[in-house]
C-alpha cells in the first residue's frame, strides 16, 4: 500500500508543524512530503528537521496546495484556517 502525502503548512510557533510532521513520518501509512511557512526561518528548520529539499518547501501558499499532496494539514493561525483549507479542499486534498 502506497503512503499518503502529506503538506504541512504553518512551521513556526513552538514547532508546532514539526511535531505533526514527525508524527505523520513516524505512522507507516504517511510521509510528509511539503511543507510551507511565510517565515523563511521556519522554513529552513522544517527542512533540515523533516529532511525535506529545497524543492518540496514554500513561502507561497498557493503554490504549496497545487503540490502533489494527498493531505494538508493546517497549523497556521486559526483565522487563516477557513480560507487555506477550502483552496486545499479545492485542489482535491484531504484536510
Amino acid at each position: 500500500m502506497r503512503k499518503l502525502k502529506v503538506g504541512l503548512v504553518g512551521m513556526g510557533g513552538l514547532r508546532r508543524g514539526t511535531g505533526y510532521g514527525y508524527l505523520f513520518n513516524s505512522y507507516p501509512r504517511t510521509q510528509v512530503t511539503a511543507a510551507c511557512d511565510i517565515n523563511p526561518e521556519a522554513l529552513e528548520n522544517a527542512k533540515e528537521e523533516l529532511g525535506l529539499r529545497s524543492s518540496q518547501c514554500f513561502q507561497d501558499y498557493d503554490e504549496f496546495v497545487k503540490t502533489d499532496l494527498d493531505i494538508v494539514f493546517v497549523g497556521t493561525p486559526i483565522p487563516l484556517h477557513a480560507d487555506q483549507s477550502i483552496k486545499a479542499l479545492e485542489s482535491g486534498k484531504h484536510v
